[in-house]
C-alpha cells in the first residue's frame, strides 16, 4: 500500500528522474549482478558432500560404462535446474536508490530465509 501511495504522490518530474536513473543499460547491469548472486546462493545451499554420477549410459565393448562421479553443486544437472527456477526469485526484487549516494540499485525485499531485508533502511524505493 505504501508503494501505491508513493506512486500517486509522485510528480511527473520524479518519474522522468526514475526513468533516467534506471536506463536500460543500468537496469541490465543491476539485474545481471543480482542474477549472479541468486545463482551463487543456490549453489551454496547444496551440501558439498552431495555427488552425482554423470557420463553416458552406453556400454563399451568390454562391458564397462564411462561414468564419472562429480560434486552436484556445480554439475550441469544442478546448474540447469537453477537457471530454470532462478527467475521466480526476481519477484522479490524492487528498484531503489541508496540514501547515502543516490545511486540506483535493485534490492531483494526479503532475504532468502523469508525475513525482511535488513538493508531496506539504507534505500528509498523507486516506483516502477
Amino acid at each position: 500500500a505504501l508503494l501505491i501511495l508513493q506512486g500517486v504522490s509522485c510528480k511527473k518530474k520524479n518519474k522522468k528522474t526514475a526513468e533516467k536513473m534506471f536506463s536500460p543499460e543500468t537496469l541490465k547491469c543491476l539485474v545481471c549482478q543480482s542474477l549472479v548472486d541468486e545463482i551463487n546462493h543456490a549453489i551454496d545451499k547444496v551440501d558439498p558432500k552431495k555427488k552425482i554420477e554423470t557420463g553416458t549410459f552406453r556400454i563399451n565393448a568390454d562391458g564397462t560404462q564411462n561414468r564419472v562421479v562429480v560434486p552436484y553443486a556445480r554439475s550441469e544437472t544442478h546448474l540447469m535446474e537453477v537457471v530454470d527456477t532462478v527467475c521466480k526469485n526476481f519477484e522479490d526484487y524492487a528498484q531503489a536508490k541508496t540514501k547515502s549516494s543516490g545511486k540506483p540499485t535493485i534490492i531483494r525485499i526479503t532475504t532468502h530465509e523469508g525475513n525482511m531485508n535488513p538493508v531496506m533502511g539504507q534505500v528509498d524505493m523507486v516506483p516502477d
